[in-house]
């Protein structure tokens, strides 16, 4: 597996498809005032999903494996499948908290890129 030059991301899910197939959803969580809402965010979440890309067999067997064992264990019982299919593409999306006016003009120029943003306030 290559490394991630550059930063760690802050989360990495399962989106369900449909029934027991999954794809990975890279979420990038900033600050409504961060700077790198100014530009930097698209680029990193861009070179997060590609990583994902680049490394997606040891990322989907890791995942698989992580999933039926924790099943095995008993540790959940909703979803009842005993196994899940990850497959590609790699999605993503940026979340900002603290979300006020400064950010708007950045979070437009995001999502005019194609890049999903969801706001929440805390």
């Amino acid at each position: 597996m290559t490394r991630l030059k550059g930063g760690r991301i802050d989360l990495l899910a399962l989106k369900q498809k449909e029934n027991s197939i999954y794809e990975f959803e890279v979420f990038e969580v900033k600050i409504g005032n961060n700077p790198d809402l100014k530009g930097a965010v698209a680029q990193q979440l861009k070179d997060y999903q590609e990583y994902i890309l680049r490394n997606f067999k040891d990322f989907k067997f890791c995942y698989e494996k992580h999933y039926e064992q924790k099943k095995y264990l008993g540790l959940f019982s909703i979803p009842d499948y005993d196994r899940i299919k990850i497959e590609q593409p790699v999605s993503g999306r940026v979340i900002i908290g603290g979300y006020n006016e400064i950010a708007k003009k950045y979070i437009d120029n995001l999502e005019e890129q194609g890049i999903i943003v969801q706001t929440f306030n805390y």
